[in-house]
């Protein structure tokens, strides 16, 4: 009787060892994450696997992409639906590390709610995975004075949880809103010598609900300011002469200052000019920083009227 040849004997335990490698790769791939399915009916079994998105993952975007492998031997495209009735086809590709498979990946439109994602292999080998999206909204609105005029550095606070505060033109806004209750509450949230008591807001606050099917933001959050108590503003501007020229000097800071020596600070706009608002009856120094200034130090005195300064020239 024969004995086998060396080489012989040595090529079968090769193949063996690559045959158990590539049956324990198609055992991970079946038994790691994911979603799974297999046909056992074909002659070679096809399977496809979803990745990513994990089963009952949520978001508040409005796309979600989709990522997974399936069997080297598919014929055909490998497609995607949705029970929202969305579909279309994934980008494919082979990839080989311990064994060849399929990999592909697609980015698929997501609606408001539960969306399950289906991916098929053209035999009809299938695998899902539900996920769910939920609304992200804007809320805005605006603070103005009964005459219609814009009334900024208005604090709105957004159910106790966060704060917008309002600019030139009164305007406030919140986004990337969930699902919940909220309601938006106006307030001059100030330090001295400044006054919280300027102003009264009407109505008090306001209430909106997002719900799971909210796909529109929610505008017209507005708010009518009168005036409480007599509260008045100081303007003034920082120039400087480049011959021929006079250019607004922007970004320099300016501190107003009251008799108790509580301080105010804001910084010149890109023209040069400045405001200092919601202040009482008093007297005031206001003195700009960061150059030389005429004149070095302003004062006035508040009594019944808003207050403009004459010019700050920046000396050379």
């Amino acid at each position: 009787m024969s004995r086998p040849s060396k080489n012989l004997t040595r090529s079968s335990i090769v193949r063996g060892v690559f045959l158990s490698i590539f049956l324990g790769a198609l055992t991970v791939l079946g038994s790691c994450g994911g979603s799974v399915a297999f046909d056992s009916s074909s002659p070679s079994p096809t399977w496809v696997r979803i990745d990513l998105p994990t089963a009952g993952e949520a978001t508040g975007e409005s796309t979600v992409l989709v990522k997974g492998n399936a069997a080297l031997n598919v014929a055909g495209p490998i497609t995607w639906t949705t029970s929202n009735g969305t579909s279309g086809q994934v980008t494919q590709q082979t990839i080989c590390i311990l064994a060849c498979v399929t990999a592909f990946e697609a980015t698929v439109p997501l609606a408001l709610g539960v969306n399950v994602i289906t991916v098929s292999l053209s035999d009809g080998t299938s695998a899902s995975v539900t996920v769910s999206r939920y609304p992200l909204v804007k809320a805005e609105g605006k603070v103005v004075m009964a005459t219609g005029a814009y009334v900024p550095d208005v604090t709105v606070t957004l159910s106790g949880s966060s704060s917008a505060t309002t600019r030139t033109y009164g305007v406030f806004s919140f986004s990337n809103l969930r699902e919940g209750s909220y309601s938006v509450t106006p307030s001059l949230v100030l330090a001295p010598p400044q006054s919280t008591e300027c102003l009264s807001f009407s109505p008090s606050s306001r209430n909106f609900t997002v719900t799971a099917s909210s796909s529109q933001d929610f505008s017209g959050l507005d708010f009518v300011a009168s005036p409480l108590m007599p509260c008045y503003s100081v303007s003034g501007s920082i120039f400087k002469t480049t011959f021929p020229d006079i250019v607004g000097q922007p970004d320099t800071k300016v501190i107003l200052k009251n008799a108790s020596g509580s301080e105010y600070v804001v910084y010149s706009a890109s023209d040069g000019y400045f405001t200092f608002l919601y202040l009482p009856p008093g007297t005031y120094t206001v003195t700009p920083l960061g150059a030389i200034f005429d004149p070095p130090v302003s004062i006035v005195t508040v009594t019944n009227a808003d207050v403009r300064l004459l010019p700050i020239t920046v000396v050379n």
